[in-house]
């Protein structure tokens, strides 16, 4: 398994905060294709899928 480099880390947790990879990757200021292309190489260097869940409060 390769590295992850820290700006897939930070636009995958803020998308977890955010509760979408859209606005995740809006809150740190990346473009919906900038958000989609980190994502997708943080998934090719894990061999996975990266989801998110929404939780009810």
């Amino acid at each position: 398994m390769k590295r992850a480099n820290l700006d897939e880390i930070l636009a995958f947790m803020s998308a977890v905060d955010a509760g979408s990879f859209v606005a995740g990757g809006r809150a740190i200021g990346l473009t919906r294709s900038a958000a989609g292309k980190a994502l997708a190489r943080l998934e090719s260097r894990l061999g996975g899928a990266c989801s998110i869940a929404r939780r009810d409060s």
